[in-house]
């Protein structure tokens, strides 16, 4: 782990924290306009939206932060954010709820905003990683990945959209990035 990582972290504990504040006051007033028209299944309803909330706002950051596309299903992100919401439930209980209740001070609440910041972040990571998505799924070859067009027909060189490599293409059509298998862009 290096530096980067450890600002990415950051920036992504904080980045969630803040939006999912923002949405937490839209959330409440569907939640309650939810549970005083449909009682209990307003309830289900809305525990829902919270949900594929959570998912989707951490599915838009991991990919935003760390580049990785992560699995847009319904089902995916509903799962995803309720992955996200126990976990995240379980480590602010830990590290920020119960030192704050303990030792009650405004340094207690900086140090374990800083620390929650950290730890949302490697959480938010960890979790959208359980539902990244899969380019292929079967094996690829080399046969498959080049199709047999003239070499005039494409590039010699092209650039892979998620790892930079430059791939050699030597006049022909690769659909995929032999180095990480991205799948690279038409040319």
């Amino acid at each position: 782990m290096n530096w980067t990582d450890l600002a990415k972290y950051f920036v992504h504990g904080i980045a969630f924290s803040f939006l999912f504040l923002v949405l937490a006051f839209v959330l409440v007033f569907i939640l309650v306009f939810l549970v005083a028209v449909g009682s209990f299944i307003g309830l289900i309803i809305g525990f829902g939206i919270l949900m594929l909330t959570v998912g989707g706002l951490n599915c838009f950051l991991t990919w935003v932060i760390w580049g990785v596309e992560i699995k847009t299903s319904f089902w995916s992100v509903l799962l995803h954010g309720f992955a996200l919401f126990l976990v995240l439930l379980l480590v602010n209980g830990i590290l920020v709820m119960i030192p704050n209740v303990a030792f009650p001070s405004i340094a207690t609440t900086v140090i374990t905003f800083i620390i929650g910041a950290f730890a949302g972040g490697f959480v938010g990571k960890k979790v959208a990683e359980l539902f990244e998505e899969e380019f292929q799924k079967e094996e690829i070859s080399e046969a498959e990945n080049a199709y047999t067009h003239t070499r005039q027909d494409y590039p010699e060189h092209v650039r892979c959209p998620k790892c930079g490599e430059d791939v050699s293409l030597g006049g022909l059509k690769y659909k995929w990035c032999p180095h990480c298998r991205a799948k690279l862009e038409e040319t």
